[in-house]
């Protein structure tokens, strides 16, 4: 512990900030090491892989054990390299491991890891290396992104072996029609060069159409969650402080307690940014119209920044709703709002927008505190 002496109002209250557990530093250097040998196996699956490396990383930013964050940082670019993928895309994985980490020892260097800002300064780094991503793979596919991997998956399932088959699979998926007169005849995708040809061309242009509109939510997610989860992990990891001070029901007396950063359920959207949003909502609903991609794209990232802000604001209620008098449940309650999240978002976005006019978790931590007065 490195002990911050402090005098409040001359009561004498001494603050001790509280390193992380060792359990859980070793957990995070396990978590990065199974991430990097993921990688190494799944070199394909390397930019997701890479999005979740700060999680575990930057919490170990300025301890002894920061190499595991800057090896399973430099991974993705190493391997991509080792794999001959693009080089420039193969560099631009190095973004987003070490930018959120460089970012860590900024704010450490700075006192300010517990600042409410620092969470929009990681979401922005998150954003800013995936970005150079999507360029730098856009640069490699030769087209954009959507349409760059439906060729790339349209070209190996050409290559393979046994085309009708997959193209069939496809078509079960429910990713293309099959053709007229071929309903159930699998042989008939085997020998007919022709209905391959055709299938293989619906293919690359359902799945084009299919990521054009997936991709930017993904984008969205991937900035929004990455960003924040990393930002509260390390405050949680880096922030908790011991304050001893005295006892305001017992006179003369010490009383020693751990003060930690607000958590995941008491987050809250700043009055302004709140406004920023809805116009980004406003804004969405012109641009998705357009005719211009660009435009199309935009009004995407706008509309599923809207969405996705207020359905983790929704999961924050109820996880705090949940817990406010079970709190042991937390992580389970956690788990359930990560589940309503990945299925019935709908639910978590009209919680979160009713919140901002109802402040739910207001009127229930009033009501707590007065039954623990009581």
């Amino acid at each position: 512990k490195k002990m911050i002496n402090s005098n409040e109002g001359g009561m004498g209250v001494q603050s001790a900030v509280i390193r992380p557990e060792r359990s859980r530093l070793f957990a995070a250097v396990a978590g990065l090491l199974v991430l990097t040998g993921l990688m190494a196996f799944f070199p394909s699956a390397c930019v997701g892989l890479a999005l979740l490396t700060p999680l575990l990383g930057c919490p170990l930013a300025g301890s002894g054990r920061q190499w595991a964050a800057w090896l399973a940082a430099a991974a993705p670019a190493a391997l991509s390299l080792l794999y001959r993928f693009d080089p420039l895309y193969s560099l631009s994985l190095l973004l987003p491991g070490t930018l959120p980490m460089a970012l860590t020892l900024w704010l450490k260097a700075r006192k300010k890891l517990a600042a409410p800002l620092s969470i929009g300064l990681y979401i922005g780094a998150y954003a800013a290396s995936l970005t150079l991503v999507t360029l730098a793979a856009a640069h490699a596919l030769g087209a954009g992104i959507a349409e760059g991997l439906a060729q790339l998956l349209a070209a190996q399932v050409e290559a393979s072996d046994q085309p009708g088959l997959f193209l069939y699979r496809f078509a079960a998926a429910g990713l293309l029609a099959v053709p007229d007169g071929y309903s159930g005849a699998l042989p008939l995708f085997l020998l007919d060069p022709g209905v391959v040809r055709q299938m293989l061309l619906s293919l690359r242009l359902n799945v084009a159409l299919m990521l054009e509109n997936l991709l930017p939510w993904l984008f969205v997610q991937a900035c929004l969650l990455g960003g924040l989860f990393t930002a509260l992990r390390v405050q949680r990891m880096r922030c908790a402080v011991l304050v001893v001070g005295p006892d305001p029901e017992h006179p003369g007396e010490r009383k020693a307690r751990v003060v930690s950063p607000p958590g995941f359920r008491l987050m809250v959207i700043p009055s302004r940014l709140r406004w920023v949003l809805f116009l980004m909502a406003l804004a969405s609903l012109l641009l998705i119209g357009a005719q211009a991609r660009l435009a199309q794209t935009l009004g995407l990232l706008f509309y599923a920044t809207f969405s996705c802000a207020f359905q983790l604001a929704g999961a924050a209620v109820l996880v705090c709703m949940l817990s406010a008098h079970t709190p042991g449940r937390a992580a389970l309650y956690g788990a359930l709002s990560a589940v309503l999240y990945a299925l019935f978002p709908v639910a978590l976005f009209f919680i979160g927008v009713a919140d901002q006019a109802l402040h739910f978790r207001s009127r229930l931590l009033k009501t707590t505190d007065s039954h623990k007065e009581g």
